[in-house]
């Protein structure tokens, strides 16, 4: 039987834009394997108690770059 579970920046690492990678950890026969998921998030947006990506703060970053770009373009 395989387990699988999502994990966020399992090296500890951030990127140089502050993104943490999202993988998926694999269990099977007492063997773990990592498989990157390619996503980047930042802290903000992964909730570590329910282990999942919080989609509201991201829905509000986008928010926020659509204002910052609209009254940019207005100017």
């Amino acid at each position: 039987m395989i387990q699988f579970s999502v994990v966020y920046n399992y090296k500890n690492k951030l990127r140089k834009n502050g993104t943490g990678l999202i993988q998926i950890r694999a269990y099977s026969k007492g063997k773990c394997n990592y498989f990157s998921t390619n996503i980047y998030v930042t802290p903000f947006q992964w909730s570590k108690k329910l282990n999942q990506v919080i989609l509201k703060s991201i829905l509000q970053q986008l928010e926020i770059e659509t204002v910052t770009v609209y009254f940019a373009s207005l100017e």
